[in-house]
């Protein structure tokens, strides 16, 4: 009888622990009711193409230079005395409107033999 009762006793001891590990294991009661959410992560990038207009003529505003246009717009003080035919580049005044070169962003070279190159950068 003491052979009989040990076998009782691992045998009933092996069911309580299948029962344990099944229960721990999500068994019986579905996955979802035993485990915790996974949590992830989602990276999303996107772009926005933006359009920014360059004009062919500005007019000065109160305070500007032609040093602080040509920055503005990616010339020089030379090519704005120029093209706007200025003979005096400190006597601009707030109102005047003047002639900007051809945006900066976008150009074309011709080089000898005919040929054109073009270029184009973006901020």
């Amino acid at each position: 009888m003491a052979v009989r009762g040990t076998r009782l006793t691992a045998l009933a001891a092996f069911f309580i622990a299948v029962s344990v590990v099944s229960a721990a294991c999500g068994g019986g009661g579905g996955a979802n009711s035993t485990l915790p959410p996974i949590e992830t992560t989602t990276t999303t990038t996107s772009t926005i193409a933006t359009t920014t207009t360059y004009p062919e003529l500005y007019t000065i505003q109160p305070g500007e230079t032609l040093g602080i246009i040509a920055l503005k717009f990616g010339t020089t003080v030379e090519v704005l005395v120029e093209i706007n035919g200025i003979r005096n580049r400190n006597d601009v005044q707030a109102g005047q409107k003047l002639k900007l070169p051809p945006n900066p962003a976008l150009t074309s070279t011709t080089v000898a033999g005919g040929a054109t190159s073009s270029s184009t950068t973006s901020a």
